[in-house]
């Protein structure tokens, strides 16, 4: 077993969005489906973008890993926060009458600089693309 320290220093992004996926698939059915779009959609933006269109796929899948790997990191932060608030306080559960949303200050992930990164690659990609690909693109919006 990895100790948080060395996880944080050989577990990439992708890894974390990798492994998530697998997660996925083997839990919901739909989002297998998801998936295969976006890996098709990706495969053809690949293919109908002028080369050295920027940012280029690979970045835009870099972002993407970037943006939902920062996420998970936080949600794991906040976890380890809500854990050792619990210990100190057994008895302060406070955290059973507020909004999950609230409670986890999802908003706050998107305040993170490596979410704050992806998120500009992936408008920069967007704004770069035809009409055509545009519309194709939600296969990707779906897929986040």
């Amino acid at each position: 077993m990895l100790s948080a320290n060395k996880f944080f220093e050989e577990v990439s992004y992708k890894e974390m969005v990798s492994s998530l996926a697998e997660v996925m698939v083997s839990n919901f059915e739909d989002f297998a489906a998801d998936q295969a779009r976006f890996k098709e959609t990706l495969s053809w933006l690949e293919q109908t973008l002028p080369e050295g269109t920027a940012p280029s796929v690979e970045k835009l899948v870099n972002a993407i890993d970037q943006q939902i790997g920062s996420t998970i990191l936080f949600s794991y932060f906040l976890g380890l926060k809500a854990n050792w608030d619990h210990f100190i306080d057994p008895i302060g559960r406070t955290f059973l009458d507020v909004d999950t949303e609230v409670y986890l200050r999802e908003d706050m992930a998107r305040l993170l600089p490596d979410y704050q990164n992806a998120q500009r690659t992936q408008e920069q990609f967007y704004a770069s693309l035809t009409p055509a690909q545009q519309e194709r693109y939600e296969d990707i919006t779906s897929y986040i």
